[in-house]
């Protein structure tokens, strides 16, 4: 009799759930079908950018106009893709003008991460400046301010940049909902490169803190009543360089998701957290004037944890091998890489039949053909294939240039 009750209420919940699923008045965007969609060999490996190109990226982010671009299919539907420009432009009498536009359209990330900075930098006392950015946005609620400083040396290729950031100041007087911050979105944006002889290190990222609102008028938000969010993202490198061409990277790359909606219909209320690390090394080993070779290794760690509305407790753990051999010409070069992925997936849900564990093993192999238009241009077209899944596995197209 207690095995029929339990299954009753079971199939209950799940009847319940399903409606809803149906009535809710948001879509829930968070689930990103974990057991079906083979994400992260793609984002985390051969669409990443290749190191040396990375390099001269960060060398310059400071001190030239630079664009690079990233897009590669992830599904039949989906197209993955990176856009970066910077801007910096001295002005003159001490005064730059500085610039940053960034879109990151991934599947792994539970938003769009889009932000179009820009301000002015004041020199104050030798390399230390002062800068200001504004994040503009077309709703003047989202608008994001960022107050730092900059120490520089004189080739603007090693740089210690700090600064405070307060997204959404103006959210209390421009939101249309009657919503009242009560925990600030405060926090800190960063970008830091610096030597010791032949090791580098390099690292980007901002912090913030959740913020939290509260909607206390009911005429005009009549659904939801507390809003929690944060959304953090962080990469440090270090290379040590053997050669010019011969060197070894460890990066640590932490992408961290937070979102809580309490709604007066508390079947909708729910919270979300989705925790990546990626870390990564590399070595890229010059075998002579035409021929080099770079062995990958990933890990990958993701936590992903629903409650309320959804409830599922899903975790990642996959380890991803890769070797690259590149062979070099005048103005062009070939690649040809083998990609292992072994993962493991374990996806619980109270309301959900398809409960699982998996372990299993996937192998892509790509090609990739990189062309120079000059000194400061280059573009790179890979395809890339798993034999285990139906159909073409994908192109990916990287372009990345300094005006």
């Amino acid at each position: 009799m207690k095995k029929y009750l339990i299954i009753s209420v079971f199939f209950f919940n799940v009847i319940i759930n399903s409606f809803a699923q149906q009535n809710a008045p948001f879509e829930w965007e968070f689930d990103d079908d974990y057991k079906k969609t083979r994400i992260f060999i793609h984002a985390f490996v051969n669409y990443d950018f290749s190191p040396s190109w990375q390099i001269e990226w960060e060398k310059n982010l400071f001190k030239r106009n630079g664009l690079k671009t990233d897009f590669g299919s992830t599904t039949v539907k989906d197209l993955y893709n990176e856009i970066e420009l910077v801007m910096n432009v001295d002005i003159g009498k001490d005064w730059w003008f500085r610039s940053s536009f960034y879109r990151d359209q991934s599947q792994y990330k539970d938003e769009n991460e889009e932000y179009n900075y820009m301000g002015f930098e004041r020199r104050i006392y030798r390399n230390l400046s002062i800068y200001s950015l504004c994040n503009t946005y077309y709703d003047k609620e989202e608008i994001d301010i960022d107050l730092g400083f900059s120490i520089m040396d004189s080739t603007s290729e090693k740089y210690c940049r700090i600064a405070l950031s307060y997204d959404d100041f103006l959210y209390d007087e421009k939101n249309q909902k009657g919503g009242k911050v009560t925990e600030e979105p405060l926090g800190v944006n960063w970008a830091i490169r610096y030597s010791i002889n032949k090791l580098w290190i390099f690292t980007q990222g901002k912090y913030t803190n959740c913020s939290e609102i509260e909607y206390n008028n009911p005429d005009l938000s009549p659904e939801i009543y507390l809003l929690q969010h944060q959304i953090n993202n962080l990469v440090a490198k270090m290379y040590y360089f053997f050669k010019r061409n011969c060197f070894s990277e460890l990066r640590i790359r932490h992408y961290h998701f937070f979102e809580k909606e309490l709604y007066y219909q508390t079947e909708f209320s729910y919270s979300y957290l989705n925790e990546i690390y990626d870390i990564s090394c590399k070595y890229q080993h010059q075998l002579n004037s035409k021929i080099s070779i770079r062995p990958v290794l990933h890990y990958i760690i993701q936590n992903a944890v629903a409650n309320g509305y959804q409830t599922y407790d899903f975790k990642r753990r996959e380890l991803i091998p890769s070797i690259i051999m590149e062979y070099s010409l005048s103005n062009s070069a070939w690649e040809f890489g083998v990609v292992w992925s072994k993962y493991r997936l374990d996806y619980d849900d109270i309301n959900d039949l398809d409960d699982y564990e998996t372990l299993n093993s996937d192998i892509k192999y790509m090609i990739r053909w990189t062309y120079n238009f000059s000194k400061n241009a280059w573009l790179q077209f890979s395809i890339s294939h798993v034999p285990e899944i139906e159909g073409f596995g994908g192109g990916n197209l990287h372009y990345m240039m300094f005006f």
